[in-house]
């Protein structure tokens, strides 16, 4: 496997506990940061490390000129938790295409993964189910273009379409997109979540998955998720009442899942 282009990443929270159980790498979607995981970082158990970083483009992360793939991401994700020293067995929380840089890191890097975690997982299975339901993202895309240009000339506008778009839940508080986000956010759906291969990788992975997704979510394929779950013994799947943010609906089924997976 090539290495090109390592990247360390900016790391927002890197909590150590004395004979801890597990780490925990909580890795965000397309438009956040590290920083959308603390609502859930207040309920993870005391007992685990936990680790969360901004993605490659985004935050406070480098933001270098090249193609945003998944394989990248993975690449900047596993050399930010080399240069940390992670040792303890790992469990991955990822969310939207932060779960797909978590099977690329389950399946392709060699890492003491005990189990992985996916919250609304963008798996696709063919070009038309990418054009459906990427068709909100599109919609949040151009709005956000337009606001980058008119913020400078209407801050007033700006702040006022953006709380709407954060009141529809594709897009959480935490969702930015500037002049330096931009490039990233949109490269990271042409180049990471539309050409992805991660609903094969996924069914290759040896470890326990487990998929939470919300019912109310215009980006996620349930049947997709509910095959994965038929087909595969050590994918499981819960559904909750929410839309694609990890919102309080999703804290419980995330806490259950990793003390079964910190168990075994």
């Amino acid at each position: 496997m090539s290495f090109q282009l390592p990247r360390f990443l900016k790391v927002r929270t890197n909590r150590r506990v004395r004979g801890a159980t597990a780490t925990i790498v909580l890795i965000h979607g397309i438009g956040n940061t590290g920083d959308s995981w603390q609502d859930v970082i207040k309920v993870l158990p005391k007992t685990v490390n936990v680790i969360s970083i901004d993605l490659l483009g985004f935050g406070h992360s480098p933001k270098p000129k090249i193609n945003y793939n998944v394989r990248i991401q993975a690449q900047s994700v596993f050399l930010t938790l080399l240069k940390l020293r992670v040792h303890r067995p790992i469990i991955l929380i990822g969310h939207s295409m932060g779960s797909l840089v978590s099977i690329e890191l389950a399946r392709y890097f060699p890492l003491p993964i005990k189990g992985l975690i996916l919250c609304a997982p963008p798996l696709y299975r063919n070009k038309k189910e990418i054009t459906s339901r990427l068709a909100p993202e599109k919609v949040l895309t151009a709005t956000y273009k337009k606001l980058v240009q008119d913020a400078k000339k209407h801050p007033t506008r700006y702040t006022k379409l953006a709380d709407s778009i954060s009141g529809t839940k594709l897009a959480s508080t935490e969702f930015t997109v500037d002049d330096q986000i931009l490039p990233a956010y949109l490269d990271s759906i042409i180049n990471g979540v539309i050409p992805q291969t991660s609903l094969t990788d996924i069914k290759k992975i040896k470890q326990p998955i487990k998929i939470i997704y919300g019912a109310l979510d215009p980006l996620v394929v349930p049947a997709n998720i509910q095959r994965l779950a038929r087909q595969c013994h050590h994918i499981t799947a819960d559904k909750v009442l929410a839309s694609h943010e990890v919102t309080k609906a999703y804290h419980e089924k995330i806490v259950t899942a990793l003390d079964e997976m910190i168990i075994k």
